[in-house]
C-alpha cells in the first residue's frame, strides 16, 4: 500500500454539525413532562438545566405550546403566509392572466 501524502489524518467523512437545529420530539416531550410534573416546586430555570436545554429555549418551547397546543410538541416549520422567496409575478400581472376578457388563451 502507498504511503500517505497528508500530513495528519483526516476522518471522513467530516462530523456533523452538533447544533443549530431544532430539537426533536423527544427532547420536548420530555421538557413538556418534566415542566409538567415540577413546576410547582422547581423554578424553570432548574427544569430546563436538569433537561439539558437552556432558560431561553424553555421559555420558547412555553409560548409556542401556548400558541399552537400540543403541536409544539413535534418539531415545527415557520408558519407564515409569506415563506419563501417574492414572487416574480405582480400582483396585477396574475389579474392579467385570470381575466378571461385579456388573457385570450383562457377561455
Amino acid at each position: 500500500m502507498a504511503p500517505t501524502t497528508r500530513r495528519t489524518s483526516r476522518i471522513t467523512p467530516p462530523p456533523g454539525p452538533s447544533s443549530g437545529h431544532e430539537a426533536d420530539t423527544i427532547k420536548k416531550t420530555r421538557f413538556f413532562t418534566a415542566y409538567d410534573k415540577e413546576i410547582s416546586f422547581k423554578s424553570l430555570r432548574q427544569i430546563a438545566k436538569d433537561e439539558s436545554t437552556t432558560e431561553s429555549t424553555a421559555r420558547r418551547w412555553l409560548k409556542q405550546c401556548e400558541n399552537m397546543g400540543i403541536l409544539a410538541y413535534r418539531y415545527t416549520r415557520g408558519r407564515s403566509g409569506k415563506l419563501g422567496k417574492p414572487s416574480k409575478v405582480t400582483k396585477a400581472m396574475c389579474k392579467k392572466l385570470v381575466d378571461p376578457a385579456r388573457n385570450l388563451v383562457r377561455n
